[in-house]
């Protein structure tokens, strides 16, 4: 529920109507979402289903899930490039915007394919509890944080409200699957995506009241 779609719908609602400032808030959003929320998540997991084993074989356990995970290496790698300032060319650069495109239809397909051959019904209560907490709770506990927290500039504030509203991002079920969450988190991540319609709207009409 912390992790948001900022690429897919937080960047482009920002920056229609936040101009610039859309853009600063998104380079924030997607090094914490990559570099430190979903590890922490992974950890966590690892820890909550651990029962009685010792902590240090879980945290082993749950790093080598980190570092096999395909999606923190690419993050690894693309900051590590990108403190080089080194250019990939482009013909490299064109087949990587190609393959960018092409992810978000991709990802739709997979998890409109997951939720059509499943039984949701015994899933309604936690998908609940997961569309509440992520399109409610966790743009409430962003906005105490960034109007209480000193230093954060106030053309940022409203930015960082939006990009905590939009819902999950489009790989939550990938992540979830290998913990045996796969049928709760693409209902979950459909039923939020559809009702964000309704809450995005309003959390716009209240920033723009501010």
């Amino acid at each position: 529920m912390a992790n948001s779609n900022s690429g897919f719908l937080g960047f482009p609602i920002a920056s229609l109507i936040f101009g610039p400032q859309g853009a600063v808030v998104f380079a924030m959003t997607m090094t914490v979402e990559n570099a430190v929320i979903i590890p922490l998540v992974q950890i966590l997991t690892g820890v909550s289903g651990s029962n009685e084993r010792k902590l240090g074989a879980v945290l082993r356990e749950a790093l080598g899930r980190i570092i096999a995970n395909p999606l923190l290496i690419a993050v690894a790698l693309a900051l590590v490039w990108r403190a080089t300032g080194l250019s990939m060319g482009v013909p490299v650069e064109r087949a990587v915007t190609s393959l960018a495109m092409a992810a978000a239809p991709v990802a739709l397909f997979v998890i409109g394919g997951t939720v059509a051959s499943m039984s949701v019904s015994g899933h309604w209560r936690r998908v609940s509890a997961v569309s509440i907490g992520k399109l409610v709770v966790h743009p409430l506990l962003v906005a105490v944080l960034l109007f209480t927290l000193p230093g954060v500039p106030a053309d940022l504030i409203p930015v960082g409200i939006l990009f905590a509203a939009v819902p999950m991002l489009t790989i939550y079920p990938i992540l979830a699957a290998p913990f045996g969450l796969r049928e709760v988190c693409s209902t979950a991540l459909i039923v939020a995506t559809g009702l964000s319609v309704v809450t995005v709207t309003g959390v716009l009409v209240l920033l723009n009241a501010l």
